[in-house]
């Protein structure tokens, strides 16, 4: 018979974090900063309305952002957990917990300098069956993400976290010099060279100025990978295999026993000077995922 704690623990919820907004509004600036990166020569001869534009594409995304949190709402009532959302039309979520197969701690880089953190709860049915709680405290998502795991296994929601054993850590000077000898890279670095050449060549700047965009787009490849895979780190634990890893936007992964349906390794050319191989893991229940060492 469950006591009044555990019924009052059950029907546990409310409201994210109140800076919620302020964290989805700052992803909408950055888009913007990236968009105007990769379009530098026209916002270089762009006249005011650029700037108007942009100042109310982020005052739009952050009136958005406080809609959005004003009217969502979560609870946990006995095996589901309930998610309302929407201003104009509202949506309704249940999510069964006994098919919970995996839940992730995200944290961008302005939320954990905020000391928030998203869950993303994943199920059965890939995109479909996938659904975010954020923001909440660091705290009280690491508490919520156990005590969801618990009793998706059947255990009491107390239910410690289980203990981990450390098996691989890659260094940040692995992951940055295996993206730099990565092909992408390769790719930039002779466009860079060959602008570059011509730019001088010709006596005209403007060429190597026009060919920005294009070099900002192949080493964004590089640096997407460099702030995904930084400080990739697996340990081992009873409810299965644990990831870590991430530069400004940190995420924590547990996959769980018997998901792995295959394993390849990989090993580009000017890795095998140091040595070095990309593991690749197919895991049930994720479209395309893929786990990098």
């Amino acid at each position: 018979m469950s006591t009044p704690d555990d019924q009052a623990w059950r029907r546990r919820g409310g409201r994210l974090h109140p800076l919620t907004p302020v964290v989805r509004a700052a992803r909408v600036l950055v888009s913007l900063a990236a968009l105007a990166t990769y379009n530098l020569e026209s916002v270089r001869h762009a006249g005011w309305w650029l700037p108007a534009i942009a100042v109310g594409a982020l005052i739009v995304g952050l009136v958005t952002s406080v809609l959005s949190w004003a009217f969502t709402r979560f609870v946990i009532d006995g095996g589901e957990v309930h998610i309302d959302s929407g201003v104009l039309f509202r949506r309704s979520r249940q999510v069964r917990i006994d098919r919970l197969q995996a839940i992730d701690i995200v944290q961008p880089l302005l939320a954990r300098a905020l000391g928030l953190a998203e869950l993303k709860l994943d199920m059965a049915g890939g995109a479909e069956g996938r659904v975010r709680l954020g923001y909440l405290r660091l705290e009280e998502a690491q508490a919520l993400r156990a005590a969801l795991l618990a009793m998706a296994a059947g255990l009491d929601h107390r239910t410690p976290e289980a203990p981990q054993r450390p098996l691989v850590h890659c260094s940040g000077g692995a992951i940055v010099g295996g993206a730099l000898l990565s092909t992408p890279a390769l790719i930039g670095f002779i466009w860079v060279v060959a602008f570059l050449a011509a730019a001088i060549a010709s006596g005209h700047p403007g060429i190597f100025t026009g060919a920005l965009p294009g070099v900002v787009s192949v080493f964004g490849t590089v640096w997407q990978t460099i702030q995904q895979h930084f400080g990739f780190t697996v340990a081992d634990s009873p409810d299965g295999l644990r990831l870590r890893h991430g530069l400004f936007e940190t995420r924590a992964q547990t996959v769980p026993p018997g998901r792995v349906q295959a394993v390849r390794i990989v090993q580009p050319l000017l890795w095998r000077v140091c040595g070095w191989v990309r593991v690749d893991a197919n895991i049930a229940g994720y479209a395309g995922h893929r786990a990098e060492d």
